[in-house]
């Protein structure tokens, strides 16, 4: 290794990637490096804004696979897991949820796919938030907020269920470690698998809204698109998630017709 002629400090990253002593120092590098692509994303949200969860987890997968990981997306661990990763001798793996940050209740069937279907062994996990409305940081309080106090339990679909969510979701102040401050872009809580095991969860969340006011967006109909694209995706999610109706359909209509005036002429 020294014959690289590299730092000592890119060295030991390298070999911690590689050869990891143990799991927790697995996932810390995880966490740093996840962290990076991530603000990466963000110094780039003009080109993310409004694409779907699959190709920005893709992003995501080939940027960890450049740092040395064994990262893969759709993987089958009892049904589709968005994101997988391992070190290279795969000893360790760590599985993720990607959702795009359009409705609390969306997010959260995201991670009931990850907590009571896809994690058996795994003692950590992850959920990727991809935000691409205004208002980032708010929403991850607000999801904090959602998970810790159990406003999950007005979820519709899981009101037959709500005994099996609050085993998963312990309430108790120390499960939740972390309360997110203005800045923060993750925080960390502990979940019950269905098999009793505990699995810590980091919920990491990237801010892809765009929507700048300057001149030449005025005029930008790349831009124009992708703002209805994100308008009528957050009516949907709202709809579909929430049972939120859509105030005026009229909206949808107009939207539609700017998206796709082809269909209009």
């Amino acid at each position: 290794m020294s014959q690289l002629n590299l730092p000592p400090e890119l060295l030991a990253s390298l070999v911690n990637v590689i050869t990891p002593f143990n799991e927790d120092q697995f996932i810390e590098k995880l966490y740093d490096d996840i962290n990076f692509v991530m603000a990466d994303l963000e110094r780039s949200s003009n080109k993310y804004y409004c694409d779907d969860e699959d190709k920005i987890t893709n992003l995501i997968a080939l940027s960890l696979r450049m740092k040395g990981y064994d990262a893969t997306e759709q993987t089958n661990s009892n049904g589709t897991v968005d994101l997988t990763i391992r070190d290279a001798q795969s000893r360790f793996t760590w599985l993720a949820e990607a959702k795009r940050g359009y409705s609390l209740n969306s997010v959260f069937e995201g991670l009931l796919q990850l907590i009571t279907r896809y994690v058996k062994r795994e003692q950590y996990a992850g959920l990727l938030i991809y935000h691409q409305k205004s208002g980032a940081m708010t929403f991850l309080k607000d999801w904090y907020t959602y998970l810790s106090s159990g406003n999950y339990k007005n979820y519709a679909k899981i009101k037959d269920r709500i005994d099996e969510c609050n085993k998963c979701f312990n309430l108790s102040p120390v499960a939740y470690s972390m309360i997110p401050t203005a800045n923060s872009n993750f925080f960390d809580f502990t979940a019950v698998k269905p098999n009793d095991g505990t699995v810590k969860i980091r919920c990491f969340i990237a801010d892809l809204h765009f929507n700048p006011m300057d001149k030449s967006a005025g005029t930008n109909a790349s831009l124009a698109k992708g703002q209805c694209k994100i308008s009528i995706t957050d009516i949907c999610t709202q709809w579909e998630s929430d049972g939120q109706l859509p105030s005026d359909v009229n909206i949808i209509f107009q939207h539609l017709k700017d998206l796709h005036p082809e269909y209009f002429a």
